[in-house]
């Protein structure tokens, strides 16, 4: 809402505690208030067709100024996306919401209330209790499971069924686009135009469709070792 002031609120939470806050923190929050006053409900008007985009140019300003980044060539100003540039917005962000957070948990165990409480292992959990601001160790682990799937070192029925199933000819890309792919579905979405152009020249079977659709599935029930899963 235009009624939204972050650094209002940060002034009136001021008056009755403790918040440690710096620059940079400050700087954000200014950026994120002037964006809510006037760049967010000016792109309403026929005006700002014509207008540069006010929010992109701050962001990227902001970057520039704080983290030294250099500013790429383009249409609009961009920087790159980097790990960097991620760990650095995530923890300000972060420090940010656990300063408010730990006002909120005070005065809730003050007045006797609950509703500081939050869901285990939830985003909000990983957030304001466990205090980790980006998905590292969550990616990390992914890569970790892909190697040991790759291993064959497991062998249970998920597995088994897995290794059942005929690959389809997929060869556009080398195995570093796929596994980008499986890290993130928004990754190259040329590799679905790959499948699809596979899958005009051989029609997905229904039994394929069922097989495939039991992947990663939590309740299913899978056969002795010395069965196999046609005869199911």
């Amino acid at each position: 809402m235009i009624t939204h002031n972050h650094l209002e609120l940060l002034k009136r939470i001021k008056k009755n505690h403790t918040v440690n806050l710096g620059k940079q923190h400050i700087k954000l929050l200014q950026f994120i208030s002037n964006f809510y006053k006037s760049t967010r409900y000016s792109r309403y008007n026929l005006e700002s067709v014509y207008e540069k985009n006010q929010d992109l140019h701050g962001f990227v300003n902001f970057l520039k100024e704080e983290l030294n980044v250099t500013e790429e060539q383009g249409i609009q100003p961009m920087v790159a996306n980097s790990t960097r540039v991620k760990k650095f917005i995530g923890k300000l962000i972060g420090e940010i919401t656990t300063e408010f957070y730990e006002v909120v948990r005070k005065e809730t165990a003050r007045l006797g209330l609950f509703t500081h409480e939050v869901t285990t292992y939830s985003k909000a959990y990983k957030i304001f209790v466990a205090k980790e601001f980006t998905f590292e160790k969550e990616r990390h682990l992914q890569k970790e499971i892909l190697i040991l799937l790759h291993s064959g070192k497991l062998d249970d029925g998920m597995t088994r069924l897995i290794k059942s199933i005929e690959p389809l000819p997929l060869e556009n890309y080398n195995s570093t686009e796929y596994i980008r792919f499986l890290m993130d579905i928004r990754n190259n979405n040329n590799i679905l135009d790959e499948m699809e152009s596979v899958l005009e020249d051989r029609s997905m079977t229904k039994e394929r469709c069922e097989q495939i659709s039991l992947i990663g599935r939590d309740d299913l029930y899978f056969p002795e070792e010395d069965e196999d899963f046609e005869d199911l």
